[in-house]
């Protein structure tokens, strides 16, 4: 596991340290750095590894390097404990590895099926899209789930079993099929029997996370970008629970989001003793006059209470609440 990552001049970046733990949120509000932190994660993961690590539409190193940096400065990145490793050069092979599943806020939403690369490795790869994840889901047909990330405590330990159960929360009654056409290099699925394009949105953004959750290796990073998006409430909160449950069985978890609810799931798992708060880090992103990141760090309680709440941290609806209960205008 990640305990800390470093990183100095690039994008807003300047100069952050952050604490992870098994799960780590990054809030704040856009254009603050959150998606940037991760990117450094990613480029990491693939120069350790010895791939292609410019990430594609971002430009060259020199497009990221962080504005008002000294003359011959370079994305800089360290991770693990900062008494143990030296900063090195964002683009250059470092050590150690990163085994990171990334999944993108611009996955894909409803198609009626999913275009699977020839060289697709199936054992881990769902891809930043969500793309292979019918394909994911039918490799894992059958295994069992880690005890820690069950549904709850009667529930089946198998793989389909539990992603049936985690829908519910969010759309009662939702089966899913998937089928993989590995001589054609697609994959698909379906949804109470209709085509996906059929069903709407929340559904086909939430099913890659939910089988990533369930089923990456422990030894894995999970970093996901926006795991509420098109979601209800309620199942926002449950993706919440989800993530806070799969960080108890040694997957480490990163999600960025902009959802109070997400953050309150994440709360009540640690306040029903699913996720220690021991495990659980908080970390709120704005900017300096210099449109440089800061960073404010949070921690909870054993009973999901924050040790502090700053100004933008999840506060528009007491704010909101507040203006509507004013008398007048």
């Amino acid at each position: 596991m990640i305990e800390n990552v470093a990183i100095k001049n690039f994008k807003s970046l300047k100069s952050v340290s952050c604490e992870l733990k098994s799960l780590t949120l990054l809030s704040g509000l856009n254009s603050c750095g959150k998606s940037s932190l991760i990117q450094a994660l990613r480029i990491y993961s693939a120069a350790a590894k010895g791939e292609q690590c410019t990430l594609k539409g971002h430009g060259a190193e020199k497009n990221l390097i962080t504005e008002g940096a000294a003359s011959g400065a370079s994305p800089l990145i360290q991770i693990g404990q900062l008494t143990e490793l030296e900063f090195v050069h964002l683009f250059d092979p470092p050590t150690p590895e990163l085994n990171l599943c990334y999944l993108s806020a611009d996955r894909f939403g409803p198609r009626p099926y999913l275009e699977i690369d020839p060289t697709w490795n199936n054992e881990t790869v769902i891809g930043e899209f969500g793309e292979n994840v019918a394909a994911f889901i039918d490799h894992r047909s059958g295994i069992s789930v880690p005890e820690d990330v069950l549904h709850s405590e009667d529930s089946n330990e198998g793989f389909d079993e539990q992603i049936y159960e985690w829908l519910q929360d969010i759309a009662p009654g939702t089966e899913i099929v998937t089928k993989t056409i590995s001589e054609n290099d697609i994959s698909c699925t379906q949804i109470n029997g209709y085509r996906p394009t059929n069903v709407g949105y929340g559904l086909s953004y939430a099913l890659p996370v939910i089988a990533a959750a369930l089923g990456l290796p422990e030894t894995y990073i999970f970093a996901v970008e926006n795991p509420e998006a098109h979601l209800h409430p309620a199942g926002q909160t449950a993706m919440g629970r989800l993530l806070a449950k799969a960080a108890a069985t040694g997957l480490q978890v990163i999600v960025e989001t902009h959802s109070d609810h997400l953050l309150n799931g994440i709360r009540l798992a640690i306040k029903n003793g699913e996720l220690s708060n021991d495990d659980a880090i908080f970390h709120y992103f704005s900017l300096d006059d210099r449109k440089h990141t800061s960073v404010e760090t949070i921690h909870s309680d054993s009973n999901g209470k924050l040790t502090d709440w700053p100004k933008g941290f999840f506060d528009q609806g007491m704010i909101n609440l507040g203006k509507l209960a004013a008398r007048g205008r």
